[in-house]
């Protein structure tokens, strides 16, 4: 019998801070600064070019701020939202509104220009469920999305 073992290459690097909600990451991404920022600002665009569990639908726009219902699978279950995404000078600020499912939602991107025309792109997620998770557990299972969020976004071109 003849088994395959597969890797991928992670290009994220992933962190825990020590605030025990949080998870960080960055990674260099082809895309050019600009084309990564409105890609990041748009949270639908966003979650399909990383194939994301999360899903958004737009509700309503307010000056730079645009208000979505969030979707998010998990083990247990949909985990919802109400979010704001806004637009920073380097990327966007999302703040839950609304939450039965989260005490905590909310998460930056920060994207710099890279030497070689890419972007640098910084991801911040604290996110704190309600449903009585051990911490260790739900900030293992965020830092594997981060991950994977930050590995696709690496590789998009637009």
């Amino acid at each position: 019998m003849l088994i395959l073992l597969c890797t991928t290459a992670i290009a994220a690097r992933v962190t825990l801070p020590d605030d025990g909600t949080s998870v960080s990451g960055a990674v260099h991404a082809r895309a050019s600064p600009e084309a990564m920022r409105a890609l990041l600002r748009n949270p639908v665009a966003a979650a399909a070019a990383s194939d994301s569990k999360v899903t958004y639908t737009r509700r309503s726009t307010s000056g730079d701020c645009t208000t979505y219902a969030m979707r998010a699978g998990s083990l247990v279950g949909a985990l919802r939202a109400v979010v704001r995404v806004c637009d920073t000078a380097t990327g966007s600020r999302v703040t839950m509104l609304h939450s039965e499912d989260f005490r905590r939602y909310g998460y930056t991107w920060h994207v710099q220009p890279a030497p070689d025309g890419g972007s640098h792109i910084t991801y911040t997620l604290d996110a704190q469920p309600t449903m009585p998770f051990p911490r260790r557990f739900v900030r293992n299972a965020a830092a594997r999305e981060v991950g994977k969020l930050l590995d696709a976004l690496a590789e998009w071109t637009p």
